[in-house]
């Protein structure tokens, strides 16, 4: 009887080692799976802000185009209106000189 108490005992024992062994297995694997979760979505929230950062960039760098293209339509502007006024002195001193 003893006997087959400790053999029950040492089977049950064996079973609960069996079944820690699985739940080891399992949490190992959970934690690989979540370290994947984790790894993915952090090179998914990297590419992202990359790409943010991306587009930020061209925007800044779209904005400085444009505003040295604004700059130059205004000296072009301002010299143009130089010479609109020369012409109209000019105009007017002709006048002048016709009416002489």
């Amino acid at each position: 009887k003893e006997s087959s108490q400790l053999r029950d005992r040492l089977a049950q024992q064996d079973r609960w080692l069996q079944d820690a062994q699985a739940a080891v297995a399992r949490t190992a694997q959970e934690s690989q799976r979540l370290k994947e979760q984790l790894e993915a979505e952090r090179t998914r929230q990297s590419e992202e802000l990359e790409g943010k950062l991306r587009a930020q960039t061209e925007a800044e760098t779209r904005e400085k185009e444009t505003r040295a293209q604004l700059d130059a339509a205004r000296r072009e502007l301002e010299e143009l209106a130089t010479q609109v006024k020369g012409l109209g002195s000019t105009q007017a001193a002709l006048t002048t000189a016709e009416a002489e």
